[in-house]
């Protein structure tokens, strides 16, 4: 069942573990889980997060608020009744933690773990029970180039620390007082497995942190169309629909929010159908009561359909294949607008195939439709447009659609349906808005050095006369000397932001381990091939975090 536009209770309550969005954009949430309690925390137990492990977190932002749960009274258990009773909490900012102490190899440290910089006490009562608690602190903490951790320290009672679901990733970015007596150590510090030494396994600590990047607060939606196949009930998107010249023609057209944030703002619609108005500008209330969250779409016309009879279709000359088009302009951030306007194509009765010869060109500009052809040279640090078109060699008029794919390097990075209907003979056709662009930063992380081919395949749904030119390939030559080796070893993720598929380059014999913002693992591989392709289509819109080689990537999932 696809995601619909619901209400009330939008926009919901992020839960400690979710960004309220990317950190190039505004201030975010990171840190641990609250999935269930750690029943051992006693007076003066401290629990850490460590915060300069966390790639979002950069030299420069500040820390804010720091997030943790507080319970009083008792809580019944499997194993029996506890009850929670501390109320002040005190919270500690360390700097350069050393990790050390003759237990160290057993995975336990000495407790003077570094130079104490901030220190915060807070005392809370039943009105704050069972629920987390966001401290904001005095004095904002402005992180450095030291390393730093982030304490809760349970001061009067016994706490109720939450965790959440065992994750590796989580090794090495949070601890906690231990009892290290079964070694002669007493007390120590120690990673949170709950695991074994040789089978361990890491919980996220409830602790989170709210980091402030110093940019202001910018909301951004992502408006688009999508079209249903039918309403209520959806099983999927559609991007053509076919009919017979007696049906009438039913389509479900909603506005779908790609973006990070609720609407707040009105949005207009308009539509247009074989390049005619359709439907002129409407206003649609997207705000308050109305919002429509990440991920959800609402429909546009009243009941969610919109019918065009097959009377009204004859009268206006609609026959064979031609779009039905509306456009989505939001009055707040759309960060976007490319797909501001979709299409649906429309298959309208039988179809007599004329005879075509499409050809695949790359041409100078969407506006010089001179071709390209051969190879072209760029610097390291340079990116690279294509501009892929397609060209009808006759003798007929294109009536039909065409299947494109693009490709770099062998891979699939677009694949999309382009109405060639009303192509003449002799006349180009841009098929992308503004080219496609590969960045040098996304080159370098597919691993993309010296000389690789971009490819543009064109497959026409009706006759083509001849096949021998419907892939045409560029050569693109990255030339730039004694960076290439070095490049060619870096690991990195390919494409980003992703859909269905995402490639994991230079991860030869790794272990390949995808997570959440929540922390859960979603995708794991083992024993990963040099380039691995991992499956990502089951993942939700939002950013997942990659961990191989001991490195950590952070990519986003778009559909």
């Amino acid at each position: 069942m696809l995601a619909q536009f619901t209400q009330p209770n939008y926009p919901k309550d992020l839960t400690p573990n979710e960004m309220l969005s990317n950190n190039d954009i505004r201030s975010s949430w990171v840190g641990g889980g609250f999935n269930s309690y750690y029943t051992g925390a006693a007076v003066g137990d401290e629990f850490y997060i460590a915060g300069s492990e966390f790639p979002e977190i950069e030299t420069g932002d500040q820390i804010t608020k720091v997030k943790f749960f507080h319970e009083l009274g008792i809580i019944n258990f499997e194993s029996g009744n506890v009850e929670f009773t501390n109320t002040q909490y005190t919270i500690k900012i360390y700097e350069n933690p050393t990790l050390s102490g003759p237990y160290a190899a057993f995975g336990f440290y000495s407790t003077a773990i570094g130079t104490p910089v901030y220190t915060q006490s807070v005392t809370l009562g039943a009105e704050e029970s069972g629920q987390a608690y966001e401290l904001t602190l005095s004095t904002p903490y402005t992180v450095t180039d030291n390393d730093f951790w982030v304490a809760i320290c349970f001061d009067n009672g016994k706490g109720a620390m939450r965790l959440g679901s065992a994750d590796p990733s989580s090794d090495g970015k949070y601890y906690m007082y231990r009892d290290g007596s079964a070694y002669g150590a007493g007390i120590v510090i120690g990673k949170p497995n709950f695991g074994s030494i040789s089978v361990p396994e890491y919980y996220p600590l409830g602790i989170s942190l709210f980091i402030d990047d110093g940019t202001p607060y910018e909301e951004h939606s992502d408006l688009t169309v999508k079209y249903l196949d039918t309403y209520p009930g959806a099983t999927q998107y559609i991007s053509d629909v076919s009919i017979t010249d007696s049906e009438d023609l039913i389509i479900y057209p909603v506005i779908f929010n790609n973006g990070t944030d609720a609407t707040s703002n009105n949005a207009t619609i308009s539509a247009t159908i074989d390049g005619s108005p359709f439907m002129s500008e409407t206003s649609v209330d997207l705000s308050g009561f109305y919002s429509l969250p990440n991920g959800y779409y609402t429909t546009i016309a009243p009941g969610g359909s919109f019918t065009i009879t097959a009377a009204e279709m004859t009268n206006l000359n609609l026959s064979g294949i031609f779009d039905i088009c509306f456009t989505v302009t939001y009055s707040g951030i759309d960060p976007a607008s490319a797909n501001n306007t979709v299409c649906l194509t429309v298959t309208r009765g039988e179809i007599a195939l004329t005879n075509c010869d499409m050809e695949s060109l790359f041409i100078t500009s969407n506006t010089d439709y001179t071709p390209i052809t051969g190879s072209v040279s760029i610097d390291l640090a340079d990116d690279i447009t294509v501009f892929p078109a397609v060209k009808n060699n006759g003798p007929d008029e294109a009536n039909n659609t065409a299947n494109i794919i693009i490709s770099v390097a062998g891979n699939d990075v677009d694949n999309q349906d382009v109405n060639l209907n009303g192509l003449q003979n002799g006349q180009i056709l841009p098929v992308t808005e503004s080219g496609t662009t590969l960045t040098a930063a996304v080159m370098d992380l597919a691993g993309l050095t010296g000389s690789f081919d971009i490819c543009m395949t064109v497959t026409y749904n009706g006759t083509d006369a001849d096949a021998g030119n419907n892939t045409t390939c560029l050569t693109v030559n990255r030339t730039s000397v004694g960076v290439n080796d070095e490049l060619r070893n870096n690991i990195g993720i390919f494409p980003n932001p992703a859909n269905d598929l995402i490639t994991i380059t230079n991860a030869e014999n790794a272990n390949i381990v995808i997570v959440n913002m929540v922390g859960s693992i979603v995708a794991n591989v083992e024993n990963a091939s040099a380039n691995q392709t991992i499956d990502i289509s089951n993942l939700t819109n939002g950013t997942y975090f990659v961990r191989v080689k001991a490195e950590v990537f952070k990519f986003s999932v778009v559909k």
